[in-house]
């Protein structure tokens, strides 16, 4: 929960969950690149294995004066993994 006021650095969060997208599709690479790897080679008889991330969700409550800059800020995120919500 957030009050969306200057004295909270809620850009703290969004940089952090940006970076936390990047990690996850570093790994998901890593694993896909594994996967091929294994299929090629005769590996695990064509079964996937189970990855370690799917996606992650950041549901964020409160009301405050800047709340729709940081929904703005939030719409222009290019996340793939990371989906960022506002809650009332």
């Amino acid at each position: 929960s957030t009050s969306w006021t200057p004295d909270e650095d809620f850009g703290l969060l969004l940089d952090a969950c940006v970076r936390l997208d990047g990690a996850i599709s570093k790994l998901r690479k890593e694993e896909e690149e594994e996967e091929e790897a294994m299929t090629s080679n005769g590996g695990n008889g064509g079964k996937r294995r189970r990855r370690r991330f799917d996606r992650i969700l950041v549901a964020v409550t409160g009301k405050g004066p800047q709340k729709s800059t940081y929904e703005e800020r939030i719409s222009k995120l290019k996340l793939t993994h990371v989906a960022i919500v506002t809650l009332w």
